[in-house]
């Protein structure tokens, strides 16, 4: 799977994460998601894309990038911060998952069997058969970063003003900026902030929004620089294979 650059791989909160007060008849719930997945990016984005959210990516390993030691028992993942394993397929069959684990958020072990005997992983792949052939390996695993409670609960304040933003019967509760330009959204014109004063200088006008995301940026300011070796993966890269 692929995925924007600037947007996260998942919205940072939901419905079912909205306070009680933010709530009215008039707004519809397909509003509502949209408003979240929006605010989600801008939130990403004023953030430094510090939080991706759950991505899902299908990997099928080259034979080189299948990183081995003598008896093919684990394999590297591409991702930092590999949060689950969804499926293994080898030869068109799916493994059992209680014969592998994840270890250090990045590497896929091969467990022994009881006897201490075990099948290990392929160190060859044919990328031009599909993935239900012979000769055929593909790990489906979940990464990335979820952002913390406080940017959950930014999200979801900042998605509500949007949402009465998009409801033309609710507009004039909506505490954004009042200046605004026409806009058409599933054939119904309404109001809308204009994005290019909206963000000016990274401020949503949302005070605790605003508040919150500053302290974040600060602090992250103030955090020690990163040494980068080259010819070593920073945190996030991709490794040596094909991500469908």
């Amino acid at each position: 799977m692929t995925y924007s650059a600037v947007s996260p791989c998942t919205p940072w909160a939901t419905r079912d994460d909205m306070q009680v007060n933010h709530n009215d008849a008039a707004v519809q719930p397909d509003t509502l998601d949209d408003a979240l997945r929006f605010a989600s990016t801008i939130l990403y984005n004023l953030t430094a894309r510090r939080w991706r959210g759950e991505c899902t990516d299908t990997y099928r390993p080259h034979s080189l990038g299948c990183s081995c030691d003598s008896d093919h028992r684990v394999l590297r993942l591409p991702a930092n911060g590999v949060r689950s394993i969804v499926s293994v397929i080898v030869n068109g069959e799916t493994v059992d998952p209680a014969t592998y684990e994840i270890r250090d958020g990045r590497w896929l072990w091969k467990k022994r069997d009881a006897d201490g005997g075990y099948v290990g992983w392929p160190c060859a792949n044919d990328l031009t058969k599909a993935t239900t052939e012979q000769g055929t390996f593909v790990v489906s695993y979940t990464w990335g970063q979820s952002p913390p409670a406080e940017m959950v609960l930014a999200c979801t304040i900042l998605a509500w003003e949007f949402a009465l933003a998009w409801t033309p019967d609710c507009a004039n509760k909506c505490k954004l900026p009042r200046n605004v330009t026409s806009l058409s959204r599933n054939g119904v014109t309404t109001q809308f902030p204009d994005p290019a004063t909206l963000f000016e200088n990274g401020k949503t006008h949302i005070a605790e929004v605003d508040m919150l995301v500053a302290a974040i940026n600060r602090g992250e300011a103030r955090r020690q620089p990163m040494v980068l070796i080259p010819g070593q993966a920073s945190p996030g890269s991709r490794g040596i294979g094909s991500i469908a």
